[in-house]
């Protein structure tokens, strides 16, 4: 296994140290070292199932990331495909800072009211993150490339065949997520124009839901030969305890208090009490306004770092002890803590937004509800649903059988190397 990257620095406790400098400390020698053993959600594969592929992996992210864009998606994919094919030579950290300067102009625009450039992806920082690629990647490489997103590589030009794994796009984070739309539409449409292109050059484009591929296919004019579903895989959660239990309340984990509907799910659970049900909501994640606090059946678990064996045991504790997972999304794409849920045997009650009714078979693994129903409508079916435990165990185990099938890293590897092998010619089969 081989890493290609430039000088790394971390902030450590107020001050920039090299990453060289962190090689010795204990908490971080296992990561650094990448030494760390195949997480529970990604089981190895037999010696003997391995070909004598192997291929470029390019992330933004690495080991030593300390904000989760390594170890919730990159990571486990990674190790995933490792084990079916061999060592891969990575190139990450790919990573550019932003420019300090534009991002001002960019906020007093925006405080004055005028259209304004959308300077995480600006022309400059496009061009550095390529110059960074072309220097790190030779132009003699023939083995393909699998690209962790599209953006920011699109200024980048590719002389050996890639592929995309992405959960979606620029134009569906900007338009779905986002609420801030006080960009200049000239500049969201070059950033658009650009992603496009990065994927129509590509030998396929592989998405974790069916939402993702059909929005690219109409947003962006992409063939649908080119496009693929592969699934998605649990973040870097710890393994279930050998029995889990059912306790008294719901669990909601939210990154994003607002876009992920904390408040909803707050009323839900308040118009379910009012019909009898006794039932507590607890949030982990983003801290929910002080009103909710104040609320005597919410609890707050605070923001868990799975890093840290401590919040690890108190993650691994709160999900193995809730009733079911609540995640009342305005927008999502394919949320990892639904297939953490399914792998600790917990049913996810969620609404039906983006890639979230691929991964729940309602009424069976979990319960879907219109982003139109109100809080009383929702309660209403949670009266039926949590009253009757024996049931609610049962999709517990019924979600757990369907992240066991489908919703795991293994498979979601398996289905990439099945794309790759149809896209590539025969004569490069014996390079990837």
């Amino acid at each position: 296994m081989h890493f290609c990257w430039q000088p790394y620095f971390v902030r450590n406790y107020g001050a920039w140290i090299h990453l060289d400098t962190l090689r010795s400390r204990a908490p971080l020698r296992r990561l650094l070292a990448n030494t760390e053993t195949t997480p529970c959600c990604a089981a190895p594969a037999s010696t003997a199932a391995r070909s004598t592929m192997n291929f470029v992996w390019v992330s933004p992210y690495a080991p030593q990331d300390r904000k989760g864009g390594w170890r919730s998606f990159s990571h486990h994919l990674l190790l995933a495909l490792e084990e079916l094919l061999g060592p891969s030579c990575r190139v990450a950290p790919v990573y550019v800072r932003e420019d300090w300067r534009k991002k001002w102009i960019s906020r007093i625009q925006k405080h004055l009211g005028i259209p304004r450039a959308y300077t995480y992806f600006s022309r400059t920082r496009l061009e550095r993150y390529r110059r960074q690629l072309q220097t790190r990647i030779p132009d003699s490489n023939q083995k393909p490339l699998i690209f962790f997103g599209a953006l920011p590589f699109v200024a980048y030009v590719p002389r050996a065949p890639y592929f995309i794994v992405s959960d979606g796009s620029f134009h569906i984070n900007y338009h779905d997520y986002n609420q801030d739309h006080s960009h200049d539409p000239a500049d969201i449409n070059r950033i658009c124009e650009a992603e496009a292109g990065f994927l129509r050059r590509s030998a396929g484009v592989l998405l974790t839901s069916r939402f993702a591929a059909d929005r690219i296919r109409r947003d962006y004019g992409i063939s649908g030969s080119l496009l693929d579903v592969v699934g998605i895989g649990p973040g870097n959660v710890p393994p279930p305890p050998a029995k889990v239990g059912c306790g008294d309340f719901v669990l909601s984990v939210l990154a994003d208090f607002a876009r992920k509907q904390g408040r909803f799910a707050f009323e839900c659970v308040a118009a379910a009490r009012s019909r009898g049900i006794a039932v507590r909501l607890k949030f982990i994640g983003d801290k929910p306004p002080r009103d909710i606090l104040n609320a005597d059946f919410v609890e707050y678990a605070g923001w868990l770092d799975l890093d840290r064996e401590p919040d690890r045991d108190r993650f691994r504790t709160e999900l193995s002890c809730c009733l079911a997972l609540m995640l009342p999304s305005r927008a999502d794409l394919t949320p990892h803590v639904i297939p953490e849920a399914s792998l600790y045997s917990k049913a996810t009650i969620a609404a039906a937004v983006g890639g979230i009714p691929e991964m729940i078979r309602d009424g069976e693994t979990g319960l879907l509800f219109s982003p139109e129903e109100g809080p009383e409508q929702v309660a209403e079916r949670l009266g039926r649903f949590f009253r009757d435990r024996s049931r609610l165990r049962e999709m517990g185990s019924a979600a757990h059988q369907w992240y066991q099938e489908s919703w795991n890293w293994p498979k979601v590897a398996g289905r990439i190397i099945e794309h790759v092998k149809r896209a590539l010619p025969n004569d490069l089969h014996g390079h990837f």
